[in-house]
């Protein structure tokens, strides 16, 4: 499923519920557990084929909340102990109505209002399936789908696909292409266990994605228990890109963030719709275009509220069709549309009404993609249609 990102204005929680659930389906998570109205549970694997993580909501009368497992048990409507560390809520976002909920993601993570779960990205992407059960011992050797990257003297990490658990286990031997010899496996693995570098690696942060991270494997979680061992994600990939890198013309830098276990272990990376900014301000709106000839902007004069018209302007027709305008100055600033079309005599239409209609005062922008600081820490993409 494509990766989907908008905000939009709810009037009650019930109306927040649906919009979350909706969108979660959209991106491609599939409904697991349909408890009922106020009580779901979605699963994904991710795009790389993972073992399923869950994500369950359910809502008081004030509150939408949600928490991560590793295993869910959908007839007894119940997950095991194996959760992440802190359930997250929109209780600190949604104060009251009428506001605004944020959501964005794709099969790999979801972000609700700053509160995110998801797969990152892998350095070492080492990963094999158990086409046999393992049999805890000592110098215990298991078959595997392949052997392809596995080193011996390395530690991985054993994920059951049927509740038994994970534990970290170190490589004695790389026997032949399926078959690999562990100096010890802690208990029994049925077919289908994974083993690798990472072989879950979802995660799920604390509230507007500061810090904390917490892995539903971190690598010191062992069989079944509940860890509160937190990861961390703001590394910085490239010196100095806190600072506008050329002040002169107001060009900044968008890079990937480290998702890292310890101070100086490293395993993975959010990119293309979570990126680290130079600037810690709330609501920062970033604009990226492909125009050889600039950033195409112009101020504003007259508006609807489904689009608006640059008098001064002569576009090809629909040139600017499917990219964005951002509303940078002015009334209606920090909106973001994405382009439905445009006329010959510079009037733009947009996918989504404005919340606030631009005017005389507003300067707007066309860009190829837009990023926005939802939390003090990170940019995420932003799709409005």
């Amino acid at each position: 499923m494509p990766y989907k990102g908008f905000e939009t204005p709810w009037n009650s929680y019930d109306e927040a519920r649906d919009v979350v659930f909706q969108f979660m389906q959209d991106v491609g998570w599939t409904l697991y557990d349909d408890i009922d109205a106020d009580t779901k549970v979605f699963t994904t694997s991710g795009t790389l084929g993972y073992l399923p993580a869950y994500m369950h909501f359910y809502k008081s009368t004030t509150t939408l909340y949600f928490d991560n497992y590793l295993y869910w048990d959908k007839n007894t409507h119940t997950g095991g102990t194996e959760k992440a560390y802190t359930y997250s809520s929109f209780h600190n976002a949604f104060t009251g109505a009428p506001a605004t909920i944020c959501c964005y993601g794709n099969e790999d993570y979801v972000t609700l209002n700053m509160f995110t779960s998801g797969f990152p990205r892998l350095f070492n992407n080492t990963l094999a399936t158990l086409t046999a059960s393992g049999v805890a011992g000592d110098s215990v050797v298991i078959t595997v789908n392949s052997t392809e990257g596995f080193q011996k003297g390395s530690h991985y990490q054993i994920v059951g696909a049927h509740e038994e658990g994970r534990d970290s286990v170190y490589c004695q031997a790389v026997i032949d292409s399926t078959s690999l010899e562990l100096v010890n496996l802690p208990r029994n693995y049925d077919p289908d266990a994974r083993i690798g570098f990472a072989p879950m690696p979802y995660c799920a942060s604390t509230s507007n994605l500061r810090y904390n991270w917490y892995p539903l494997c971190h690598n010191n979680a062992v069989g079944k228990a509940y860890t509160s061992t937190a990861s961390w994600l703001r590394v910085v990939m490239i010196p100095g890109a806190y600072v506008d890198p050329s002040s002169r013309n107001d060009k900044h830098i968008l890079m990937p963030v480290i998702l890292s276990e310890s101070a100086s272990s490293h395993i993975g990376y959010f990119t293309d719709n979570i990126l680290q900014p130079p600037s810690e301000t709330l609501n920062y709106v970033y604009g990226i275009s492909d125009n050889p000839n600039g950033m195409e902007s112009g101020y504003v004069t007259s508006a609807t509220a489904s689009g608006l018209v640059d008098n001064t302007k002569t576009w090809g027709a629909d040139e600017w069709k499917d990219k964005f305008v951002i509303i940078g100055d002015g009334t209606g600033i920090k909106q973001t549309r994405k382009i439905s079309s445009n006329t010959i005599s510079g009037a733009l239409s947009i996918h989504v009404d404005w919340f606030t209609t631009p005017d005389i005062t507003s300067l707007y922008y066309i860009v190829d993609e837009v990023f926005i600081n939802r939390s003090t820490n990170y940019v995420v993409r932003e799709i409005i249609e």
